[in-house]
């Protein structure tokens, strides 16, 4: 996360601002600058912070978590954007992330050769709003024919009569990677980290 060259500027322009995120770390043992080689020093202090962040982010790596926040939103980013330009883009979209962060499925819909929903699907139909379902993974059940002629009248409604629809229930990608718990000190620390990075 930090160079060695970057913890020189930060000590220089913002040492306050690296108080600040090893407090919010809970990272106690502050590095003594003057005693011991200075690359031992910051790289240490780079793989303490970077594993607390990581650890909040329930990622293997720091890119990985801020991949994460960024789809919980719904918010589009490249594999080429810098550590930084990710990190300004979750801060930047802060409500958008927070709001997407109960999502938990999504439709898909195309034309095909039938309207058939008799195959189990993995999934409870608890409720249907808009274009959102809520899933519950632990069961298989097939969705009862009332359910199946709610969604339909939803999908005509939407796109007007058709013949043919075929359905899916897509998971989303928070099924297929660990959730990210207790989303405001994750933003409170990234907001740390964002406002070290824009003074270096």
């Amino acid at each position: 996360m930090f160079t060695t060259s970057a913890f020189n500027l930060i000590r220089r322009n913002c040492p306050e601002d690296l108080d600040e995120l090893l407090r919010l770390l809970d990272i106690k043992d502050e590095p003594d600058w003057e005693h011991g080689d200075e690359f031992d020093i910051a790289q240490d202090l780079d793989k303490k912070i970077d594993e607390k962040i990581c650890a909040l982010l329930n990622s293997d790596s720091d890119l990985a978590g801020y991949a994460k926040l960024l789809d919980m939103g719904g918010i589009k980013f490249s594999v080429s954007e810098t550590r930084k330009e990710r990190l300004a883009k979750i801060i930047d979209n802060r409500d958008q992330i927070l709001n997407g962060k109960n999502s938990t499925a999504k439709f898909k819909c195309m034309k095909a050769s039938s309207f058939d929903l008799n195959i189990p699907v993995k999934s409870l139909l608890n409720t249907l709003t808009g274009a959102k379902l809520i899933v519950a993974l632990e069961r298989e059940c097939d969705l009862s024919s009332d359910a199946k002629q709610r969604i339909k009248n939803i999908i005509v409604e939407e796109l007007g009569a058709v013949d043919e629809i075929l359905l899916a229930v897509i998971p989303s990608k928070t099924f297929s990677v660990p959730p990210i718990r207790d989303l405001d000190k994750v933003f409170e620390i990234l907001t740390q980290v964002d406002e070290i990075y824009k003074k270096i």
